[in-house]
């Protein structure tokens, strides 16, 4: 019994169903590959979150903590800034003195000594010179004993200023610059003296 052969309008219905199929798989294969990367990109979303969460409770906690140090410390703090400005201001008014001399012995009035007869001009040409001579020497050892306190005084708030940075350091060392600078962070102690939470933020920023 013959084979019957499949009509060209089996055989194209034949091929359109197939191309369906393939259409339909590769449908479910590709939707299935983007949920795969939703859900993927979805986890990593939640992580990224969780760590965020994790780091602004950590800030939190930190900051809570800085907050309660900085108030346990502010007298401390505060007492010690000003004895450094203290040392700051003596220091800088020590560097601002100047050396006073004596007045210096006044020369004999021309008019005056006119009157005088050249024997008496002479005399009193001699004593002046005699006076500013003594003046000059005077001068010079006063002027030595002056320059020699100077130097002592200033050694010696020197080491004032030293132990009070060192006493600055000690109630809270964020507000100088390490040793042996230690410079004064102004806007590190004007945090620290006022213990605001957001100052205190903000400087740690």
């Amino acid at each position: 019994m013959p084979t019957s052969q499949p009509t060209p309008w089996g055989r194209a219905r034949g091929a359109a169903l197939g191309l369906v199929l393939v259409t339909v798989t590769a449908g479910a294969l590709l939707g299935g590959c983007q949920q795969g990367q939703q859900r993927q990109q979805q986890g990593e979303t939640r992580r990224q979150e969780q760590a965020l969460q994790a780091a602004a409770t950590a800030q939190r906690r930190d900051l809570d903590a800085l907050v309660e140090r900085c108030q346990a410390g502010q007298a401390e703090l505060v007492t010690a800034a000003a004895a450094l400005s203290a040392a700051e201001a003596a220091l800088a008014g020590l560097e601002q003195r100047r050396y006073s001399p004596l007045p210096r012995p006044p020369a004999p009035d021309p008019a005056v000594l006119q009157r005088y007869s050249i024997s008496d001009q002479e005399l009193e040409l001699e004593r002046h010179q005699q006076a500013l001579q003594a003046w000059e020497q005077e001068e010079r050892g006063r002027r030595s004993r002056w320059r020699e306190e100077q130097r002592q005084e200033r050694q010696r708030l020197q080491a004032r200023l030293q132990r009070q940075r060192q006493a600055l350091s000690a109630a809270n060392p964020a507000v100088l610059s390490p040793a042996p600078e230690a410079k004064l962070n102004r806007e590190a102690l004007a945090a620290f003296r006022s213990c605001k939470r957001e100052t205190l933020a903000s400087l740690g920023s």
